[in-house]
């Protein structure tokens, strides 16, 4: 369980650098995750090594568990592909009439009950996807856990029981994705996915591991941003590196032109509704797993509030804001032309020509 900026990819990468004799699987949800693995990998050998399998994590379902015993339960078609529903599939088809239940069409399986559809293959194969799983890998990595869902986390259970070694990293106040929107195990969706890992704890099925450090953010961004889930372990510091412009700044729209000018923030807003004078912006789901030096909000509704009363229920979907805020290496700014009750922010002024 780590925080933004913890280094979660360089450690499964390191972790399965240092283990060339295992066959070791490395997963994730989105494709932009992936192009990370593969990227980290290059960086610090220039290749991924082939003892490592890298796959999304419907890659794995289907081409590692689904489709080499998929005949114990759907003999009638070669599963093609996964239909990705959005929202929840309601075709009150029956769980025993596999075609309908489980499949969009002929061989396109429902993407909120494919990690069923592999555990009742597992079940009617007495075992067999487990045990070929086993004898395919040592050991299965699953990053961004936090994006998983629904019976993804029974097939999980599943895999904690099995001989093969399971690492799972995330940071749950991340949880801006979710593979599935099944009803199933709505109880652990996002952030309290750790209520789940807590009850694998006590079965005695999981060790838990705390990275509570943020080598990304100065302390000034790591405690605004712990203040979104105050229930939550807070986050320390390792970014000691002074710039001349590090922490936390309100920017009036009167002094918008001289800030951009002055320190170049890469700017990012809620969504295109909030408006950044035409200038080019990332909504804050598009960041996840990025870095920059500077950054600068375009402060919406909710964090107006937020800034204006020092309250942060005022934000009620944290995850998101919580992404962005934790996005700088050095300064993170706010557009902002309220009063702020917020500690340890300051006022931006531009410098006075020739002072």
């Amino acid at each position: 369980m780590s925080a933004a900026g913890s280094g979660k990819t360089t450690f499964l990468v390191d972790k399965a650098l240092s283990r060339p004799d295992d066959r070791i699987a490395i997963l994730t949800y989105t494709r932009k995750n992936l192009e990370e693995l593969h990227s980290a990998f290059r960086r610090r050998v220039g290749h991924v090594p082939a003892h490592v399998t890298l796959q999304t994590w419907y890659e794995f379902l289907l081409r590692e568990c689904a489709r080499p015993y998929q005949a114990s339960l759907y003999p009638a078609h070669r599963i093609e592909g996964i239909y990705f529903v959005e929202g929840q599939t309601k075709n009150y088809a029956k769980r025993s009439d596999i075609a309908r239940f489980y499949f969009l069409s002929d061989g396109v399986l429902l993407s909120d009950r494919a990690s069923d559809f592999v555990i009742q293959c597992n079940a009617a194969s007495h075992g067999a996807v487990l045990r070929r799983l086993c004898a395919r890998f040592t050991d299965v990595y699953i990053d961004e856990m936090q994006d998983l869902a629904g019976f993804d986390w029974e097939l999980i259970e599943l895999l904690l029981r099995s001989p093969i070694g399971i690492t799972l990293v995330g940071d749950t106040r991340q949880g801006t994705f979710s593979t599935n929107l099944a009803a199933k195990n709505k109880q652990f969706r996002g952030h309290r996915a750790s209520t789940l890992v807590e009850q694998w704890k006590a079965k005695g099925l999981c060790t838990v591991l705390q990275r509570l450090v943020s080598y990304r953010c100065p302390q000034s961004i790591c405690t605004l941003a712990d203040s979104l889930y105050p229930a939550m372990p807070a986050t320390t510091s390792m970014n000691d590196h002074i710039s001349g412009h590090d922490g936390l700044y309100i920017v009036a729209p009167a002094h918008f032109e001289a800030y951009m000018a002055e320190f170049n923030p890469t700017i990012l807003r809620y969504d295109r509704r909030t408006l950044t004078d035409g200038l080019p912006a990332f909504n804050f789901g598009e960041v996840k797993g990025l870095t920059f030096p500077r950054v600068l909000i375009a402060a919406n509704g909710p964090i107006q509030t937020f800034l204006r009363s020092g309250n942060p229920t005022s934000i009620k979907s944290p995850a998101k804001y919580y992404v962005a805020f934790t996005r700088a290496k050095h300064s993170l700014a706010f557009l902002y032309g309220g009063k702020c009750a917020l500690p340890g922010i300051q006022t931006y002024l531009p410098t006075e020509p020739g002072a």
